[in-house]
């Protein structure tokens, strides 16, 4: 037998419509009694809603998809699914996760569902480096509201400030005396700057701020090219040769996925960290020796969080552009930072 909000309104002597209010708006007004005596014998009667019947009615899914770019990455941390989840779960809201390929938008019938069926109220775009205006054009005909996150334009979208991420995990080195602190990010590419994701420029470019301010010479580490089956030997003899040098550095600003080749080569040099030579790894590194690092992790919680608010408002209001939301990361000290060796310090 169907339970209805009829049959819960007559077991706790309200109207069906306070029902209703109670189990569709969590922030409707009510005295607390009655909310717990509805939602309990609501739980006990085993009503669940049919929420096709509501949608026709109220326009609304309470449902929201996160759309991922399935042709350049997949979603990178666990946190920002696990935390975009709970903020929506917060607000009574079903996540939906769906995929899709570029090259799948042709219209051809493999054309993702979400892009076919009117399934939700919203959607978060993670898509990793310049959306195509494919992509853009195909997500407005979906008269859908939309934001970005990961990502950068002057509205409707989310990302964290990786200058800023730069400059603080240089500064770290350079407050504790470092003069020689180099830039690591061995498959670096000027050509490829263009295509590649915003970060990477934009940490590379608080490196250099941080030093220009302190009089310092900026020097980038880079082998210039991923290592692939072979090469992985020609990025080791990279690494050991600007650690033998003379001049060599004594801290690094590591940009992700290189911290456990600096780790390895730093071994072979009978290099001691953080003694002999500190890091800062930019995003949330490897756990690499027995050591935690210093690193400066993307905040994806807090992305997440914002994400969530920023579509809230995009729904009630598609129309208006939300101002992009630029997130802080916050340093994590670890246990890789200390000062140079004694005769490379800076001068006070």
């Amino acid at each position: 037998m169907k339970i209805t909000t009829r049959d819960i309104a007559a077991r706790c002597g309200v109207s069906a419509s306070t029902v209703h209010k109670i189990l569709r708006y969590p922030e409707a007004a009510f005295r607390p009694q009655t909310r717990k005596r509805v939602l309990r014998a609501a739980v006990q009667m085993g009503y669940r809603p049919n929420q096709a019947a509501l949608s026709v009615r109220t326009g609304r899914f309470d449902a929201v998809v996160l759309l991922q770019d399935t042709s350049r990455r997949s979603l990178e941390s666990a946190e920002f699914a696990h935390t975009l989840c709970e903020a929506f779960e917060e607000r009574d809201v079903h996540l939906i996760l769906a995929r899709f390929a570029e090259e799948r938008l042709a219209g051809d019938g493999r054309t993702p569902k979400v892009f076919r069926q009117v399934m939700a109220d919203g959607l978060i775009l993670d898509y990793h480096c310049d959306v195509p205006a494919a992509v853009v054009a195909a997500l407005d005909r979906l008269k859908l509201p939309w934001i970005l996150i990961n990502n950068r334009r002057r509205h409707d979208c989310v990302y964290p400030d990786e200058g800023r991420a730069g400059r603080e995990a240089t500064e770290a080195l350079l407050q504790r005396g470092h003069r020689r602190v180099a830039y690591l990010d061995y498959s670096f590419c000027p050509k490829d700057a263009a295509v590649c994701h915003f970060s990477r420029l934009d940490r590379l470019a608080g490196y250099r701020a941080a030093m220009k301010a302190a009089r310092l010479p900026a020097r980038l580490l880079t082998a210039g090219a991923r290592p692939r089956g072979d090469e992985v030997e020609r990025l080791h003899a990279f690494m050991r040769s600007f650690l033998q040098a003379p001049d060599r550095p004594t801290g690094i600003v590591v940009y992700s996925g290189a911290e456990e080749l600096v780790w390895v080569a730093a071994s072979e040099q009978r290099l001691r960290i953080p003694q002999d030579l500190s890091l800062v790894v930019l995003d949330r590194p490897t756990r690499v020796g027995r050591w935690n690092l210093a690193h400066v992790p993307v905040p994806w919680e807090r992305i997440a969080r914002e994400a969530a608010a920023m579509l809230g408002r995009k729904i009630e209001d598609p129309a208006k552009p939300q101002p992009a939301v630029v997130v802080q990361a916050r340093m994590v000290e670890g246990e890789t930072l200390a000062p140079p060796p004694s005769g490379m310090r800076a001068r006070t």
